[in-house]
Formats: structure tokens, C-alpha cells, sequence
């Protein structure tokens, strides 16, 4: 999810769009609809401190608890259910963004010749 600064008018038009879908999905109860859905911001910031500070500060508006080194990933993380639908922030490590970056470098690397071999 790309993110906005909360004063953006982005900001306000995506507010308004989930009120309306929910608007929208209350009045066409014979459309499908998930059992839940998660929102997920990524908090800008040059330095791990950085986005774990956005993190803090995001789960202090929300009241939820902030872990950090998330499952051993070195990622800062605060989430919120409201039903099934749940806000979370995750700041994502330096070194897992390195990680990360050094696995898709092999992307398009490997062709296999065999398709039975998926």
C-alpha cells in the first residue's frame, strides 16, 4: 500500500472510497464479500530508527502494542483489528530490504527447460 501523509488529499479521497465500498457493500448484501481484509502501510524513512519511530507513533494513535524484531526479522510492527478488517504498520530492516534485494537478483536467472519440473 502505497502511503500518504496523512494531510494529503490522497489521504482523504481513500478514506472516503472505503466509506463508500462499505456503503456500497451494505446495500448489495447478495455481492460477495472477503471474510477480512488487512491494510498495510510501509512508514517512509531513511534509517531502521526512523520507520520504527513512524511505527511507535502510529501504534500509540491506534493504542496497540509495538514489537520489535518482529519473528527475528529485525522488522518494527503495530496492528489494529476493527472486525475483519485490520490497520497495520511495518517498518521493514535495512538488512531484511538487503536480503531481500540480493534474493531477487537472481530473478529471471534460472530457466528450466522441463515444464513438468514446476
Amino acid at each position: 500500500m502505497t502511503y500518504y501523509d496523512p494531510n494529503e488529499f490522497q489521504a482523504r479521497e481513500f478514506v472516503s472510497g472505503l466509506r463508500r465500498l462499505a456503503y456500497f457493500l451494505e446495500r448489495n448484501r447478495a455481492l460477495p464479500s472477503p471474510l477480512n481484509v488487512d491494510m498495510i502501510v510501509f512508514p517512509r524513512g531513511e534509517t531502521d530508527e526512523a520507520r520504527c519511530a513512524e511505527v511507535t507513533r502510529i501504534g500509540a494513535a491506534l493504542r496497540s502494542e509495538v514489537h520489535h524484531d518482529h519473528h527475528g526479522s529485525g522488522h518494527c510492527r503495530t496492528s489494529k483489528s476493527f472486525g475483519g478488517v485490520s490497520y497495520t504498520a511495518v517498518a521493514i530492516s535495512t538488512r531484511a530490504r538487503a536480503r531481500h534485494d540480493a534474493l531477487m537478483s537472481y530473478d529471471g536467472s534460472i530457466h528450466p527447460t522441463d515444464a513438468d519440473a514446476w
